[in-house]
């Protein structure tokens, strides 16, 4: 009758590597009561899930534990017999354990009582060379009525097969892109920074994964950058940026200026315009103010000659202007540039608007006669 065994590897392989790695094991007690000589018991067609079930990974600490309860009695042809206990050598016992290998027993000596719980640990650092399937067998003594050489897995005893498996880590490199405003920061996945990116920028990101391998992951990060120039021909600007969209805005106010979203801007009153680029993943940016003279009437002089009262207002806003004009248009604009509501006189020099109906806030009043355009702040209470 041969010795049934079972198999456990007790998983303390894939550890992180570690400057320190204990080459000690803890025998399991109590032994698990259907196994016999060894926990676990060998790889077999018929048991794939026995052996040693970790695998040795190149470069990486490695440590598998075989557990170890000698039986008090065995069958042999028949007959039973005593068995006293299973002895290894502390070294060179195990054959076909590759060169960076070693193991070592609890109890140190190798020597394994029956029933008495002992263990044996494998650990090392497996190189690229041996990398493969090891055949490993156990060459030792058993002391009986007498003392018997035994080498395990063997027929009747222990059948079977404990493998060891070393391969290569595996590949867990990985790529991916993103992209940014020129001038822009970006935080790669390892936690670097790089500030006010100008280029096109490859960095690659090492991190270990659970089994101590690398983990690479390539980051390729695209840079938009706009281009703010403007071309000025008279009272005409033209933003250059090709693939983009465009809003003109007023310098005085920074606000933007209704329907004005294309390339070219034709200003009608003197003043100082910018344009704002989108373009590419919503990168804005805004262009320098550029003067534009129209007739040669100042708006910043004329604006301050026109009068808004009372400011703030709750209901009636009053424009007083210098002389009499023969066109007044009035135009209301919210702080973000909509139009709130307009109106117009003819012949005068003044002029009531109902702003009762106005959310409490900031606005912008543009004020457009024949001798130009102002534009004059209020406050709605």
């Amino acid at each position: 009758m041969k010795i049934r065994t079972t198999t456990l590897c007790t998983g303390l392989a894939f550890l992180f590597q570690s400057a320190l790695f204990a080459q000690v094991c803890t025998p399991l007690n109590p032994f698990p009561p259907d196994a016999a000589f060894i926990y676990p018991e060998p790889y077999t067609p018929d048991f794939p899930q026995g052996g040693i079930a970790d695998t040795a990974l190149v470069g990486i600490s490695f440590e598998t534990v075989l557990h170890i309860n000698v039986p008090p009695t065995f069958i042999y042809q028949g007959q039973s017999f005593p068995l006293y206990a299973w002895i290894l050598a502390p070294q060179n016992a195990i054959i076909g354990l590759p060169p960076s290998m070693n193991y070592d027993c609890n109890p140190p000596n190798c020597l394994f009582n029956a029933n008495t719980p002992g263990c044996i640990v494998i650990s090392g650092t497996a190189g690229g060379f041996e990398v493969g399937i090891h055949d490993l067998y156990f060459t030792g003594n058993i002391s009986s009525l007498v003392t018997v050489p035994l080498v395990l897995p063997a027929p009747t005893l222990l059948e079977g097969n404990y493998y060891l498996h070393i391969q290569n880590c595996p590949n867990y490199n990985s790529a991916e892109s993103d992209s940014v405003c020129a001038g822009d920061n970006y935080t790669f996945p390892d936690g670097t920074t790089e500030n006010n990116i100008q280029a096109p920028i490859t960095h690659v990101s090492h991190f270990l994964a659970i089994n101590g391998c690398d983990s690479l992951v390539t980051t390729t990060l695209e840079v938009t950058a706009l281009d703010l120039s403007v071309m000025q021909d008279g009272a005409t600007l033209t933003a250059n940026a090709s693939g983009s969209s465009f809003q003109w805005i007023d310098c005085a106010d920074s606000l933007p200026i209704e329907g004005e979203t294309g390339a070219v801007f034709k200003p009608t009153a003197t003043g100082s315009y910018a344009v704002i680029v989108t373009a590419g993943n919503n990168c804005q940016d805004t262009s320098a103010c550029f003067n534009v003279t129209i007739n040669g009437v100042s708006e910043k002089a004329e604006g301050q000659a026109i009068r808004l009262s009372p400011n703030p207002v709750s209901h009636q806003l009053r424009i007083e202007l210098p002389r009499t004009v023969q066109s007044l248009e009035v135009a209301i604009f919210d702080i973000q540039g909509k139009n709130a509501f307009a109106k117009s006189y003819s012949n005068t020099r003044s002029g009531e608007l109902d702003v009762s109906a106005l959310t409490p806030g900031l606005y912008v009043a543009k004020i457009h006669t024949e001798e130009g355009i102002s534009v004059l702040r209020f406050m709605k209470q």
